[in-house]
């Protein structure tokens, strides 16, 4: 009878403990790769942002007549120095823009990599992500490649001209080693979670196997409270399986925390996914937050605009658009330098938002604003436009800067169903803001020759 009990209760023990290593096992492959690829993702996305953050401070249309002999130029030095400021602020092996020369190939155009940048016109490694941006698509290597500077992954953006061709693409580099070491480290973190789990799960089995054949010959007097606590382990089992998700499900007790290692794993992952998702916030406001003025920047702007190509295929849409423009920032930087001038700026965005909100403002220029305000008629925008003239006479009322602050304006509605592109709407109101500001400097001439004449 005890060799006879012995066997009755080690064999389903130790089929129990196989199916677990099993099972274990095989969670344990799912789990790394399903996390490998999240963690592939996540650093792809924010490859992207750099690249298509570096490229939301480039004019196309400009890139589109630089070369090599325009070192020194005005626009090519902006160029460099704001890559360069990207290198240097976010760490990357290399960034720099890329364009196709005369004999189709791609080449360098601004590299500013020390001590040895690429020189204009010197050809560029060939990649299918690299094809993919000069064809019109941000993109990403899926493989590393090789060159003379070393092994990366670069992620591409398309830098596009107003005419909505590529003139050039942005490429920013992070050296594979860096790529493959985050993966690797996630990979292992997750592989040493699920190997502790399946030795602590072999480990309890095999004591309670002991504790079994220690309690066999008490087993008929337990038999009621085992049918119990095989109810409330069916329970439990159909709370893990989320076929229910009772009220209180998410308190977790001391001992299930002591003995429950695939509840332990989840929370784990539970964890990381939600500073995953926390990271991609912070990224996301980092790309798209201008972070003088608190606004939205060039690169939201843009996204809005192309959101709007997608719903006015599908959806009715009403939005008014307004374009502002500080009046005499350069006179202010001139004069009194451009940390004054910068004052302006930021004194000229709170205005803004204080009338229409930080969420609906958007800073696409050193001195330019558009504030877009969806299901909004001209007659409100205007009084809308009225409203901001009394916030910034008592700006100017309670500032101390050296010039008062002064906006040239003009807006315009687009309303579906009309025969006016929505585009239309940003043009119009954008000519009627060089009117106002047309308007503005006329009158301020006229009013220096008045003076001019009394003296």
């Amino acid at each position: 009878m005890h060799r006879t009990s012995r066997s009755f209760i080690t064999v389903p023990i130790i089929i129990i403990l196989i199916l677990t290593v099993a099972a274990s096992t095989a969670m344990g492959i799912m789990l790394i790769m399903q996390s490998k690829s999240a963690m592939k993702e996540l650093i792809n996305h924010r490859m992207l942002d750099v690249s298509n953050a570096a490229a939301s401070f480039l004019d196309g249309d400009q890139l589109e007549y630089l070369d090599g002999e325009d070192k020194g130029a005005a626009y090519y030095q902006y160029v460099y120095d704001t890559l360069k400021r990207f290198q240097d602020s976010i760490g990357l092996a290399y960034i720099y823009c890329v364009r196709k020369d005369a004999a189709d190939q791609f080449v360098f155009l601004i590299d500013p990599s020390e001590p040895d940048p690429g020189e204009p016109g010197e050809p560029v490694k060939y990649t299918e992500a690299l094809q993919t941006a000069w064809e019109g698509r941000a993109a990403v290597d899926e493989e590393p490649y090789s060159d003379e500077w070393g092994r990366f992954y670069s992620s591409y953006t398309p830098v596009k001209n107003s005419a909505g061709q590529v003139t050039c693409v942005v490429a920013s580099d992070f050296r594979a080693d860096w790529y493959e070491d985050q993966i690797n480290k996630h990979t292992m973190t997750v592989f040493s979670i699920t190997a502790g789990t399946t030795v602590i799960a072999a480990l309890l089995l095999i004591a309670l196997s002991s504790r079994l054949r220690y309690r066999f010959r008490l087993l008929y007097s337990e038999l009621n409270s085992l049918s119990d606590n095989v109810k409330e382990l069916n329970e439990l089992i159909i709370v893990e399986s989320g076929e229910e998700s009772p009220a209180g499900a998410d308190i977790v007790t001391e001992k299930a925390d002591r003995t429950d290692e695939i509840s332990e794993l989840a929370r784990h992952i539970e964890i990381m996914q939600k500073d995953l998702k926390r990271y991609i916030v912070l990224v996301n406001a980092q790309a798209y937050t201008d972070e003088m003025t608190g606004v939205n920047n060039k690169a939201a702007y843009i996204n809005l605009v192309r959101s709007f190509d997608r719903r006015i295929e599908g959806e009715p849409i009403c939005f008014a658009v307004a374009v502002f423009d500080i009046n005499g920032l350069k006179v202010v930087n001139d004069n009194y330098g451009h940390e004054l001038g910068d004052m302006l700026i930021i004194g000229a965005a709170s205005c803004i938002k204080e009338v229409f909100g930080a969420d609906n403002v958007y800073r696409i220029g050193g001195d330019e604003f558009i504030a877009i305000v969806e299901d909004c008629t001209l007659e409100k925008m205007n009084s809308e436009l009225e409203r901001l003239d009394s916030v910034i006479d008592r700006f100017n009322s309670e500032s101390s800067l050296p010039e008062p602050l002064s906006l040239s304006k003009g807006a315009d509605v687009f309303v579906s169903g009309g025969e006016k592109p929505y585009r239309l709407a940003f043009k119009q109101a954008d000519q009627a803001m060089y009117s106002d500001k047309e308007e503005f400097y006329r009158k301020k001439r006229a009013s220096a020759k008045e003076t001019d004449a009394q003296d």
